[in-house]
C-alpha cells in the first residue's frame, strides 16, 4: 500500500459550546469565513490524497447528509449515523464497517492540523503500529492534556489536561490499522482518547509523529473566532 487514501471523520458533535454561533448546525458544518468548517478539512485532505469519506454524523446528521450529498469534489461519501451518542471510540467502531481499507485516517471534524499525512501512514507502516497519531508542540497550555514520547517516538503516557509549559499534544489526526483495533472488546459507548488511548498507551503499539503544521479546533468560541479571521486567507486566494 503506497498510500492512505480513506478518511474517517467524526462529524457528530452536539457543538454545545458553540451553540450562539451555530445556527443549529452540527459543529462541522458552522460556516467559518463563508463556508462550512468541515469543507475546509475536506479540502485539505484531497490535497493529500483522500479518495474516500466516511463521515460519522450523529446530532442533526440530516443536515450533514443533506448538504454534501453522495461525494464531495468527485471523491465518494458514506455515512454512518449513531442513533444515539457513542462517544468517539464508539462512533470509530460504528464507521469501520463503512470503510474498505487495512488502514483508515481518523480525523475530527471540528479541528485542522495542516500535516503531511503521507508521511504520517510511511511511519506508521514502517513501525507496525496499532495507531500512530499527529502531534503538535505548544507552550504554556492547559486546554490540552500532553503525550509523553521515548526517543524512539512510541507513546509512553498520556497525560491529564493541566497548564504546561512546553509539551506535545494529540493533534487529532491519527492512523488506525483497522484489524488491530477491531480485536479489542470495547463497550457500546467509549472515548477513544481515555478508554483506549490514555488506558491502554503500554499494551498497544501507540506511536507519534510531530509536526509544525497549523492547527486551529473551533470547538470553543474564541478559536472560532480566531478561524474567522485566519480562514480568509484561505478563501480570498
Amino acid at each position: 500500500m503506497s498510500k492512505i487514501s480513506e478518511a474517517l471523520i467524526l462529524a457528530g458533535g452536539l457543538g454545545t459550546r458553540l451553540r450562539s454561533v451555530s445556527e443549529g448546525n452540527p459543529k462541522a458544518l458552522v460556516g467559518i469565513a463563508g463556508k462550512p468548517f468541515l469543507e475546509y478539512l475536506l479540502d485539505y485532505l484531497i490535497h493529500c490524497g483522500i479518495e474516500r469519506f466516511v463521515f460519522s454524523v450523529g446530532y442533526k446528521a440530516a443536515n450533514v447528509q443533506a448538504h454534501f450529498g453522495k461525494s464531495y469534489s468527485g471523491k465518494p461519501i458514506e455515512y454512518a449515523v449513531e442513533a444515539k451518542p457513542l462517544g468517539t471510540g464508539g462512533a470509530i467502531v460504528n464507521s469501520l464497517s463503512f470503510t474498505t481499507s487495512d488502514h483508515v485516517l481518523v480525523v475530527n471534524g471540528d479541528s485542522i492540523f495542516l500535516t503531511d499525512i503521507q508521511q504520517q501512514f510511511r511511519e506508521h507502516l514502517r513501525r507496525k503500529a496499532d495507531v500512530t497519531l499527529a502531534l503538535k508542540k505548544m507552550q504554556s497550555f492547559d486546554r490540552y492534556g500532553s503525550v509523553v514520547v521515548a526517543d524512539d517516538q512510541r507513546i509512553v503516557a498520556f497525560k491529564e489536561k493541566e497548564f504546561t509549559e512546553e509539551g506535545l499534544i494529540n493533534g487529532g489526526v491519527y492512523i488506525v490499522d483497522v484489524a488491530k483495533f477491531k480485536v479489542n472488546d470495547f463497550p457500546e459507548k467509549f472515548s477513544i482518547e481515555n478508554d483506549y488511548f490514555q488506558k491502554k498507551v503500554l499494551e498497544r503499539k501507540f506511536y507519534g509523529v510531530e509536526s509544525d503544521g497549523y492547527f486551529i479546533d473551533i470547538g470553543v468560541p474564541d478559536d472560532f473566532r480566531k478561524a474567522q479571521h485566519e480562514f480568509r486567507r484561505f478563501t480570498n486566494r
